[in-house]
């Protein structure tokens, strides 16, 4: 099965779909590519404080609407962590965004390399992994890669995302993408969809051309066997 694990898919919430309308809208687009399960991961940051409490029951409104629109797509509830609160928040607070045992945290153009393990090792406290969501777009990271092994190496996941590998933020991402898939340290593909704003038909493209380029193997590898990580020993609060 295909699992998009990084899709602002909830209604409502942040600068995802603004209601169910068009997170089904988002929905048909994603079984289109075929994907069969979302991680949907509301920002948490500043901007979007987004509560677990709220992110559940938008949650269950949505799996209500798919159901009543016979449309086969399982559920998954984390978050998209933002640098300065992966450092800052409570841990009790971070557990309740994880996802069997991941935390998905966000990378952006200038967080510096020592966060990763600041990050790693601060989640570890409680047993937790950080999934570093599209490290492509780190200057820092892209002058050290190696600093993604010792996440690794210490049982987080990198997850490269479709719109960076498709040239949505540019080549100079986009070539960071491929260096990363190619030399093994991606882990997850994920859409990073938004809906009409960031299309779900990038993860589609992505998919494809990985496949084209590295065989069907690779893609297989970023979107179905080690997305298949977050899906283990997840409560029916989160996964349905």
């Amino acid at each position: 099965m295909i699992v998009d694990t990084h899709c602002h898919l909830l209604p409502g919430v942040d600068d995802g779909p603004r209601n169910i309308a068009r997170s089904l809208e988002l929905a048909r687009e994603l079984r289109d590519c075929g994907v069969g399960a979302v991680v949907c991961t509301p920002h948490y940051s500043r901007q979007f404080p987004v509560t677990r409490e709220a992110a559940q029951a938008a949650a269950r409104s949505l799996r209500s609407a798919l159901a009543a629109e016979s449309i086969p797509l399982t559920l998954g509830v984390a978050a998209e962590v933002s640098p300065t609160l992966a450092v800052s928040a409570s841990l009790d607070e971070l557990e309740q965004r994880s996802i069997s045992g991941y935390v998905v945290v966000e990378v952006l153009a200038d967080t510096p390399v020592p966060f990763l393990a600041t990050v790693t090792e601060r989640l570890a406290e409680r047993a937790l992994r950080p999934v570093v969501a599209h490290p492509e777009l780190a200057r820092s990271v892209e002058r050290h890669p190696e600093a993604l092994d010792d996440v690794r190496a210490a049982g987080g996941l990198v997850q490269v995302l479709a719109a960076g590998v498709v040239g949505y933020w540019g080549e100079p991402v986009a070539s960071f993408a491929w260096e990363l898939i190619e030399s093994g340290r991606a882990d997850l593909l994920g859409s990073d969809a938004h809906g009409r704003r960031r299309p779900a038909a990038y993860f589609a493209r992505a998919r494809k051309t990985v496949g084209e380029r590295l065989g069907a193997g690779v893609a297989h590898n970023l979107t179905e066997k080690a997305p298949a990580q977050l899906l283990v020993g997840v409560g029916a609060d989160s996964w349905a």
